[in-house]
C-alpha cells in the first residue's frame, strides 16, 4: 500500500480509537471516584483522630502540671504513720 493511500484511514482509526477511549473514561470514571472518596474519607478521619489524639495529650499534660503544682503547694512532709496515728490511738 503507497504512503498516500495509508494515509486516509489513519483520521477513521483515530476516531475509533478516540471512541473507545471515551467509553473505557465513561466505565471506569465511577469506580475512580469511589476511591477517591474513599481516600477522601479515610483522611478526614485520620484528621479527626489526630485532633482528638492532640487534644487528650494536651488535656493530659496540663492536668499533669496542675497536679504538680497543687502538690507543691499543698504538699506536707507528714508521714504516712503520722497521719494514721491521727486517727487510730497505737
Amino acid at each position: 500500500m503507497p504512503p498516500a493511500q495509508g494515509c486516509r484511514y489513519i483520521p477513521a482509526i483515530v476516531r475509533k480509537c478516540w471512541t473507545e477511549i471515551k467509553l473505557f473514561i465513561k466505565l471506569v470514571m465511577p469506580f475512580v471516584t469511589t476511591i477517591i472518596n474513599i481516600f477522601a474519607f479515610a483522611q478526614l478521619d485520620l484528621q479527626k483522630r489526630e485532633k482528638r489524639m492532640l487534644a487528650n495529650w494536651r488535656l493530659l499534660t496540663r492536668s499533669l502540671l496542675i497536679r504538680e503544682r497543687l502538690k507543691k503547694r499543698y504538699d506536707t512532709e507528714v508521714s504516712v504513720e503520722s497521719n494514721i496515728s491521727l486517727y487510730f490511738q497505737i
